[in-house]
């Protein structure tokens, strides 16, 4: 069988940083928001990883699932409700992305195949490269 190769991921940076006093947290159901009044969250993408400071309970690392508009983001991960007090600032830090599922040999019922992995950086980079991989069928 002839190799391939496949482009996960085109080239991506850091993006700003976004603080506001007005950002709050909503768990309606089974969708999870992150909102503000007035501070801008459209410079955040599908699939970004953003880390949450400043809140009571809310500090952790979210998923971007969605953008649903200029003051909304629909994350993946479990929020807790909370809202704005507006005078505590709230950070959303931009600290990476994650690329869409890639199925391997195994999906296709061909054991046989050798995967092999590039990462292209600057000489800038901080921070850490992380990467997760499965044997199973349908991860």
């Amino acid at each position: 069988m002839a190799q391939t190769s496949t482009t996960i991921l085109a080239s991506k940076s850091h993006k700003a940083n976004v603080t506001g006093t007005d950002i709050s947290f909503t768990a309606t159901g089974s969708e999870y928001k992150i909102t503000a009044t007035s501070t801008t969250l459209n410079n955040f993408a599908v699939r970004d990883l953003i880390t949450v400071t400043g809140t009571t309970n809310n500090n952790s690392t979210f998923t971007v699932k969605t953008v649903s508009s200029t003051t909304q983001l629909i994350v993946e991960e479990i929020v807790t409700t909370e809202t704005s007090d507006g005078s505590t600032t709230t950070t959303l830090d931009h600290t990476g992305f994650v690329s869409d599922k890639i199925k391997g040999d195994g999906y296709y019922s061909q054991p046989d195949g050798v995967h092999t992995v590039a990462h292209k950086v600057s000489t800038t980079l901080t921070g850490a490269i992380k990467m997760q991989g499965s044997l199973a069928t349908t991860p």
